[in-house]
C-alpha cells in the first residue's frame, strides 16, 4: 500500500510465503501520506519480513505518537506491549499495554505456532477483538492504557506465541487517524493453566 492511499481495509485474507528477505512483508504500507489503512482479521504468516511493516523496513519503536509526523504510514500507530499470555487451551487472557494518543482502540489478538524472528510476531489465527480507551494525556504526549483482554480460539493455544496490533478507532474529525493500524507487537507464549487442579486436590474427608 502506497502513494498516499487512504481508507483501504484488508481483511479475511491469507497472507503467507512473501518473498526471501525482510524487504518482503505480509502487509507494507510505505509512501507519504498512506494513512487510515485498516488491517484486521487476516491470517498473516511465513513472510520474509514482518507480517505487517509500516514506512522503513524494520520494527517500528513505541515512540510519541502525539508528536509523530502524521504524513508517515498509518501515522506510525504504536503498536500494544504485551507482557503475559495465560489461561486453558482455547481461551484466556492478554495483559499488556499501549501507550499512544488520547482516542479511542481496538486491539486484536492473533495466535502463531511460532514468533517472528524479528521478536514481534505475525498472526497465523485471529483470536478476537477489544477496545480500550486513553484519555487524559498532557498536550503533545502519549496517554497509556493498561489492559487485561480476553482471547478465544478454535485452535489449542498452549504454547502458542500470542501477538496483537492497535486499529484507531477514533472519530474527531482527523481524517488520518480512524483505521491505523499498527505493525505487530511483541509476541508472548502462552501459557496453559489447569483452573480444576491449580489449589490440588481436595482433602478426602472434606465436606462438598
Amino acid at each position: 500500500i502506497t502513494g498516499g492511499a487512504y481508507g483501504t481495509h484488508i481483511f479475511d485474507n491469507t497472507i503467507a510465503y512473501n518473498g526471501t528477505d525482510a524487504d518482503h512483508a505480509g502487509v507494507h504500507i510505505g509512501g507519504t501520506g498512506s494513512t487510515s489503512n485498516a488491517i484486521f482479521a487476516n491470517r498473516i504468516y511465513d513472510n520474509a519480513g514482518l507480517g505487517i511493516d509500516l514506512g522503513s523496513v524494520g520494527v517500528d519503536p513505541i515512540d510519541n505518537d502525539a508528536t509523530a509526523d502524521h504524513a508517515y504510514a498509518n501515522g506510525g500507530q504504536n503498536a500494544p506491549y504485551l507482557y503475559q499470555s495465560t489461561g486453558g487451551h482455547h481461551s484466556g487472557s492478554v495483559m499488556g499495554r499501549l501507550n499512544t494518543r488520547d482516542g479511542a482502540y481496538h486491539v486484536d489478538f492473533y495466535a502463531s505456532p511460532d514468533c517472528d524472528s524479528s521478536g514481534h510476531g505475525e498472526g497465523r489465527y485471529y483470536l478476537g477483538r477489544s477496545d480500550v480507551a486513553i484519555s487524559g494525556a498532557l498536550p503533545g504526549e502519549n496517554g497509556q492504557v493498561n489492559f487485561i483482554l480476553p482471547i478465544q480460539g478454535a485452535q489449542d493455544l498452549d504454547g502458542m506465541a500470542i501477538t496483537a496490533v492497535a486499529i484507531d478507532d477514533t472519530h474527531d474529525g482527523d481524517w488520518t487517524r480512524q483505521g491505523n493500524t499498527s505493525e505487530f507487537s511483541n509476541c508472548v507464549t502462552h501459557q496453559f493453566i489447569d483452573y480444576i487442579f491449580i489449589d490440588g486436590f481436595e482433602n478426602e474427608g472434606e465436606s462438598r
